[in-house]
C-alpha cells in the first residue's frame, strides 16, 4: 500500500469575541520589535483586518495592545474622553506559549490566543474593538502596559512597534496622524511608514517569502523595505509561519521532542519523541532520526534515516519552504513544492539517500544548483501501521534537516 500525503484542512477563520476570557493584568515582558504588523485591510467589508507576526516567543499570559490612536510625541492623542480615546483599542492575550514566527490575523481563532473584542476596558469606559482604519491614511501602534488598567491613559506603556501608511510620522493632531512612540525608531526598523497610494489602496501585505530565514533584526529590516510589500485595492494578507533565528547552512530542525520551540505543532497523540528526533513511533519511543553528512559545496550530502520500524518502506522528502502541520503520526516541517526524492526499504529500521545504488546526487535529484544559496528542507516519512498506535494514521515522519545549497 503506497504512502500518502495527508494535509490538514485550512483552519476556519473568525473574529474571537472572547466573551469568556478572564480579565487579566498585562505584564511587560517584550522588547521593541518583538511583534510587528505585516498586513492590513482598511475597506471595512465586513470589518478591517490586521495581521501581526511575533519575532520572539510569546509566553503564556502575554498581553499586547493595538491602537489606531496616534502618538503626539509624549502620549496618545485624545485619550481623556474614554479608555480608547474615541478611536479603537484592541487586546491580544496569549493563552499557550507561541513560538517565534507565527503569523496571526485579527480574524484568526486559536486555543493559543484570544482577541478580546467586545470586552469592557479594565479601569476605563469603552470596550475593546478591532481598529477601524481610515482609508485616507492611518497608523497602528503595538504596546504593553504594566497593569493593563486604562492602558492608553496611565503609565507605564512599553512600545513594541508602529506602522503608518501616510508616508511620514508627525505629532498626532487628528485621527489620521501619529508620531514615533517613545522607545521606537525608524533606524531600528521598529517604526515603519509607507506612502499612501490614495483611498483606492485598501490592502497592504508583506511578502513573508522575502527571506528564507533570518533573525529578528533581519526580519525587521525586511518588513521596513517597501519593496517587500504589495499595495492595492484587494489582496491576500500573510499567513502561516516564518523562520526566525540565525540562518545556518546545514543543520537539523523540527524536532518532535516537546522541547523545540521553533514550531508550534505538537505530536498528534502526545507521542513526544526523544531529543532531536521526530515523534515517537510504535517500535521506538524516541522516534525516527534524520541526519546528513558531507557538504553542500562538494555535492556529496547523504541523508540517513534511522529509528524506524525494521523493514518498512520510507520516502526521503524535499520541500522548498517551511511548514508546520500534523502529518500522520508526526509533524511535517518541509513544505512548499514537495519532491519525493527516493523510496527506500529499511534494513534494521535504517536507510539512506543517496546510497551505493544511486547514480545521482541529492542536489541533482532535488533540482537544486550547488552554490546558489537556495534553502531546502528534508524529512523522511515511513510506514507505521501498528493498528493501536496513534490511530487512524499509518505513517510517521522524522525530524527535519535544513541545507543551504
Amino acid at each position: 500500500m503506497p504512502l500518502r500525503f495527508e494535509l490538514l484542512a485550512p483552519t476556519l477563520l473568525a473574529v474571537a469575541t472572547a466573551v469568556l476570557a478572564p480579565e487579566a493584568h498585562s505584564q511587560v515582558n517584550l522588547t521593541a520589535g518583538d511583534v510587528a504588523v505585516i498586513g492590513w485591510t482598511d475597506n471595512g467589508t465586513p470589518s478591517d483586518v490586521l495581521t501581526i507576526v511575533n519575532l520572539a516567543p510569546l509566553p503564556a499570559g502575554t498581553t499586547i495592545f493595538l491602537t489606531d490612536n496616534g502618538w503626539t510625541g509624549t502620549a496618545f492623542r485624545n485619550t481623556v474622553a474614554d479608555g480608547d480615546g474615541n478611536e479603537q483599542l484592541l487586546r491580544f492575550t496569549v493563552v499557550n506559549t507561541i513560538a517565534a514566527g507565527r503569523v496571526i490575523s485579527t480574524t484568526d481563532v486559536s486555543a493559543d490566543f484570544t482577541w478580546d473584542v467586545g470586552m469592557t476596558l479594565p479601569g476605563a469606559t469603552g470596550v475593546f474593538s478591532v481598529p477601524a482604519l481610515a482609508q485616507a491614511g492611518d497608523q497602528i501602534t503595538l504596546f504593553q502596559h504594566d497593569t493593563g488598567l486604562d492602558p492608553m491613559n496611565t503609565a507605564t506603556q512599553a512600545m513594541i512597534f508602529v506602522i503608518d501608511d501616510t508616508g511620514t510620522f508627525e505629532p498626532a493632531t487628528s485621527s489620521n496622524e501619529g508620531d514615533v512612540a517613545t522607545g521606537l525608531s525608524v533606524v531600528s526598523n521598529t517604526a515603519v511608514t509607507f506612502a499612501q497610494n490614495g483611498t483606492g489602496q485598501n490592502v497592504m501585505s508583506f511578502n513573508t517569502a522575502a527571506l528564507t530565514c533570518g533573525t529578528k533584526a533581519d526580519w525587521l529590516a525586511a518588513i521596513a523595505n517597501v519593496g517587500n510589500w504589495t499595495f492595492g485595492s484587494s489582496g491576500t494578507l500573510p499567513s502561516g509561519t516564518i523562520p526566525v533565528g540565525p540562518c545556518t547552512a546545514f543543520n537539523a530542525y523540527c524536532f518532535g521532542d516537546g522541547i523545540d520551540v521553533s514550531h508550534t505543532t505538537a505530536c498528534p497523540c502526545a507521542n513526544t519523541g526523544g531529543a532531536g528526533n521526530g515523534c515517537a513511533n510504535s517500535v521506538n519511543p524516541n522516534g525516527a532520526n534524520l541526519t546528513a553528512t558531507g557538504a553542500a559545496s562538494s555535492d556529496d550530502v547523504v541523508l540517513a534515516g534511522s529509528g524506524m520500524p525494521a523493514t518498512v518502506s520510507c520516502i526521503y522528502l524535499q520541500g522548498d519552504a517551511l511548514a508546520d502541520t500534523v502529518f500522520g503520526d508526526g509533524v511535517r516541517c518541509a513544505g512548499g513544492t514537495l519532491i519525493r526524492l527516493r523510496t527506500r526499504a529499511n534494513v534494521a529500521g535504517a536507510s539512506s539517500f543517496p546510497d551505493s545504488t544511486d547514480t545521482i546526487t541529492l542536489s541533482q535529484r532535488g533540482g537544486v544548483t550547488v552554490g546558489s544559496g537556495a534553502v531546502r528542507y528534508y524529512q523522511t516519512y515511513y510506514r507505521n501501521s501498528a493498528a493501536l498506535f496513534c490511530p487512524p494514521e499509518t505513517f510517521n515522519v522524522s525530524n527535519g534537516w535544513l541545507i543551504a545549497w
